[in-house]
């Protein structure tokens, strides 16, 4: 069939001849239902790749239509973060990330990018905690490791803010200091 047109041509065309046969009660094939979901998410990435984030999102929600609650939905909504982060449309990509997690199917990259949201969004405790989830996953995940070094890093310079804020005289500020770096790294020798 793919010889006769075009691919959005044949995607557009089994997508109407599924969404007729579910009017009949019936369900169209589910290998070759899977089969598009992938060539939709395949297209998405494409376009990811090409910076058409809009487009991208468009074509992993094809594919997400398609698909049930499984690992590999999972891996399409974590491509439609991705497509998210693109347009800062964090609040989006949190939820796909967040759904991704609450279905069990939470990957290393997924709460790595979760935690870098969290990070964005100034939820400090809920980051480390994702990143954490991210590094019992995998140990070895190069960005998770940077990042959690960041945020050590910045534990620190929160403290010895702190410190410079109370010897100013500056309670307020130096508690919102300790605070920040209590959630960004609890077991910070300094801080016990």
């Amino acid at each position: 069939y793919l010889d006769l047109c075009d691919l959005n041509t044949a995607l557009a065309n089994y997508n109407k001849a599924a969404t007729m046969i579910a009017a009949e009660g019936e369900r169209p094939d589910h290998t070759l239902t899977e089969t598009v979901a992938r060539v939709h998410d395949a297209k998405g990435l494409a376009l990811l790749d090409n910076g058409d984030f809009d487009g991208a999102i468009v074509a992993f929600n094809e594919s997400l239509s398609l698909l049930g609650r499984n690992q590999e939905s999972s891996n399409v909504r974590l491509h439609r973060a991705l497509a998210f982060m693109g347009l800062d449309n964090t609040a989006a990509a949190a939820a796909d990330l967040e759904r991704i997690h609450d279905a069990d199917h939470a990957t290393a990259d997924s709460l790595f990018l979760l935690a870098r949201l969290h990070l964005q969004n100034h939820r400090l405790a809920d980051a480390r905690e994702a990143l954490g989830q991210a590094l019992e996953l995998d140990a070895g995940h190069a960005q998770a490791v940077l990042l959690r070094d960041a945020m050590q890093d910045s534990a620190a310079t929160y403290e010895d803010e702190a410190i410079k804020l109370m010897l100013l005289g500056h309670v307020d500020k130096a508690i919102t200091n300790l605070s920040s770096a209590v959630d960004l790294d609890p077991m910070s020798a300094g801080l016990r």
